[in-house]
């Protein structure tokens, strides 16, 4: 049980842990112990454990090499100061390997060092019970849509709920019409969501098939539209749901072939757009990833931090890569890791 204060201290501290870690990734000038420049450009991680010159591989940029330094240093930090086996030593080496391939795993290429701005997951958040909450900011409030059990059903509802609010989120609206508006955008969440659940419910469009696999298709401009075939009735109803939302503003108008033809195509790329985000259907449940809860994309772009301590969410501010929110993450959690499950004054948070 800590006090506010000691968790107010706390929080800071792990603030200037992650100020110190990031301060070091921009000062191209920062000697980091176990860090080797090599004649090929690339940069070499290693160092010596219990004894041993032990390392942690190669990496195409300075600043990856960093973040993989941090990460094997911090594994093998209390241990460091030890009398082990050289079993136990192994067994530790092996362990911060597999932190820093963990880590490295939840990345993209090098080459793509700002993620492009992915609509359907800005708000959207791993929680710590492994679901997935998302928000939206509007009328300068975040409101809630909710949690969810799937990435697919937090992306859905989040599409829904933007495609609702867009037409308004530029408007100054009052206090009871941005409610009513929210209200709305949670209505088409939950109807949306519903169909998900109801394995009866009848949706236009979609058809099973006798391999067990599900069709979408709708007549549009007087032509049968293909949409593909998924593997389960769940991802066809994604696909049916964002294909529709795309062309329903043009169904009742007078087309050239070319200006439907175009509509479809775009409607297509809407679909294709969405389950590229998805992982392989066989995956329903993405697994818990420390590092990404609290890690949310902004409007602008960036990459914001927040972590939820002594009943408060403390922000660990905003970054401009996803490595860079990954790191501060990484590092603010390991700081405050201790004392999470204490109860503090207000000061100490």
């Amino acid at each position: 049980k800590l006090t506010f204060e000691e968790a107010e201290a706390n929080v800071e501290l792990a603030k200037d842990a992650v100020a110190k870690a990031l301060s070091k990734l921009k000062d191209e000038k920062a000697d980091v112990a176990g860090m080797t420049a090599m004649p090929s450009g690339k940069w070499r991680v290693a160092m010596r454990y219990q004894g041993e010159p032990r390392n942690f591989g190669t990496y195409n940029t300075r600043e990856r090499a960093m973040l993989a330094n941090h990460i094997a240093r911090g594994e093998v930090e209390a241990t460091r100061g030890q009398k082990l086996t050289s079993g136990e030593a192994e067994a530790n080496v092996k362990l911060a390997k597999d932190a820093v391939a963990r880590f490295f795993s939840k990345l993209k290429d090098s080459a793509e060092r700002r993620a492009p701005l992915d609509t359907d997951m800005i708000g959207v958040t791993t929680t710590v019970s492994g679901k997935w909450a998302v928000a939206i900011k509007y009328q300068g409030e975040n409101q809630s849509i909710g949690t969810h059990d799937t990435r697919e059903r937090a992306m859905l509802a989040n599409h829904v709920a933007r495609g609702k609010l867009e037409a308004t989120s530029g408007r100054k609206l009052t206090f009871e019409e941005a409610e009513a508006n929210v209200e709305l955008a949670k209505d088409a969440v939950a109807k949306a969501l519903s169909k998900l659940k109801d394995e009866k419910a009848d949706v236009a469009g979609m058809t099973a098939m006798p391999s067990g696999k599900w069709r979408v298709a709708m007549r549009y401009q007087g032509e049968p539209r293909n949409f593909g075939t998924y593997n389960t009735r769940e991802r066809a109803m994604l696909a049916n749901h964002i294909a529709r939302g795309e062309v329903e503003a043009t169904r009742g108008q007078k087309l050239t072939s070319g200006e439907a033809e175009a509509n479809v195509k775009l409607a297509k790329d809407a679909v294709a757009r969405f389950f590229s985000k998805l992982k392989d259907s066989a995956e329903r449940r993405a697994p818990l990833d420390t590092d990404m809860i609290g890690v949310t994309t902004t409007v602008s772009g960036k990459w914001a931090v927040a972590i939820k301590y002594q009943g408060e969410n403390q922000s660990i501010g905003t970054h401009d890569t996803r490595e860079r929110a990954m790191l501060a993450n990484h590092v603010a959690r390991g700081k405050l890791e201790a004392t999470s499950g204490r109860k503090l004054t207000f000061e100490e948070a």
